[in-house]
């Protein structure tokens, strides 16, 4: 079962923090490891000609202050840039800036909106988001129903995500002859499966792998 409790501490989206949201506000992404050591000037060019990834990661870069100061107005710029050209992750985090009120006004019928259009992109964290905010009423109407069905999609996903991952560790495997599992990089994908998010609750509703 899905504690309330557990929700509000992952997504903390009904109430506004005085201080500004840290590392454990942000959710981890499959492009990070490609993006987040490159140099800013080499992430700002990418940004400026238009690229999806390249806008979310200067984004980033704001937010954590790569730079120096953390600046939310240009983090929440960017991050908006990259949504609108449909890059799930930035969706995920424009929906989360606005159900915060951070470097915008808090509406939580945008931040529905832009969960919503993350979660149709196949993004793990905002389907589980969208089961919060079904929950609680915060940007649509309360529905336990839909709040159950987007649980599950979300917690579907992550594992199939982590099957994936299993199989592909098996044939790396055996197409290396190393006679086994590649069990060290089969664990990697259920941590990862585990890592962003609601994930971690997500597998608490479908246990069986």
């Amino acid at each position: 079962m899905i504690r309330a409790g557990v929700l509000f501490f992952i997504f903390g989206v009904l109430s506004v923090e005085a201080a500004l949201p840290g590392r454990d506000w942000w959710f981890n992404a499959s492009a990070d490891t490609g993006w987040i050591n490159k140099p800013l000037p080499e992430i700002q060019a990418a940004a400026e000609r238009g690229d999806a990834a390249g806008q979310y990661y200067l984004g980033r870069a704001y937010f954590f202050g790569q730079s120096g100061e953390r600046d939310m107005n240009n983090a929440f710029l960017w991050i908006r840039r990259s949504a609108e050209q449909g890059y799930a992750q930035g969706q995920l985090l424009t929906s989360r800036f606005h159900y915060l009120g951070l470097a915008t006004r808090r509406d939580p019928a945008q931040g529905f909106l832009w969960a919503s259009r993350a979660a149709q992109n196949g993004n793990v964290d905002a389907m589980a988001l969208l089961g919060m905010a079904h929950s609680s009423g915060d940007g649509t109407p309360r529905d336990a129903g839909k709040a159950r069905e987007w649980f599950l999609r979300g917690a579907a996903a992550a594992l199939e995500s982590a099957r994936n991952g299993w199989r592909i560790s098996i044939s790396k495997a055996r197409a290396a002859r190393h006679g086994g599992p590649n069990y060290v990089e089969a664990l990697h994908w259920y941590e990862r499966a585990a890592s962003n998010g609601m994930a971690s609750a997500n597998l608490q509703v479908a246990p069986n792998v």
